[in-house]
């Protein structure tokens, strides 16, 4: 049985829904099925290209339509068989306003249709959180890292590693002098007496 056509329409029944459509399928590929049977004055298509919305110009292209859609296998043979239904003016615009709601917080819609009657359904989607992210940590030297104590419980350590210095080459400083080029180079003064000792040396070598 065509969903609907057990129905007596009027001309705010120019509107019809189709679902079951499966991907890879292209929107030219369902405007050019559903402008067989009638002008289409509105249409509407989820991004996932499951269900569509058609608005025709009156209310036989749209019976006509659904007629004609219900039960094929579209575009293929291999494809699961399209369910369709004529719709007042009124649902139309219904469906269209909860399907922009559910694009705007990130839900699927389902159409569910039975016994003539359809009716739209939210999924919601549910979309990952990054549990990695902690803006607690952000510029951190180091990662945590977490020890347990003998007691089985953990606790965790941030270590941020400092350059170290070691002064065990450094001669005091107090002490010495220090050479202006660079790597510097440190060296012991000379005593008055070491002084007047080198001074006697050049002499007697003159």
């Amino acid at each position: 049985m065509v969903l609907g056509m057990d129905l007596d329409y009027s001309e705010n029944d120019n509107c019809i829904y189709i679902k079951n459509f499966s991907r890879p399928l292209m929107l030219t590929q369902v405007h050019a099925l559903v402008d067989k049977y009638g002008e289409k004055i509105e249409f509407w298509m989820d991004s996932i290209k499951s269900h569509c919305y058609v608005k025709y110009k009156n209310y036989k292209d749209a019976v006509e339509a659904v007629r004609c859609i219900q039960g094929i296998r579209f575009p293929s043979e291999e494809r699961v068989p399209l369910e369709c239904g004529v719709i007042n003016i009124d649902k139309f615009n219904t469906f269209l306003k909860a399907e922009h709601q559910a694009a705007l917080d990130g839900a699927r819609t389902i159409l569910v249709a039975k016994d003539g009657n359809v009716e739209l359904t939210t999924k919601s989607s549910n979309k990952p959180i990054n549990a990695a992210t902690n803006k607690g940590n952000m510029g951190a030297v180091s990662e945590p890292t977490t020890n347990k104590n003998q007691n089985g419980s953990s606790h965790t350590n941030t270590n941020i590693t400092k350059p170290h210095v070691s002064n065990r080459n450094i001669p005091n400083k107090t002490h010495l002098l220090k050479t202006k080029t660079r790597p510097h180079l440190y060296y012991l003064p000379l005593t008055e007496e070491q002084i007047q000792a080198k001074k006697k040396a050049k002499t007697a070598e003159t």
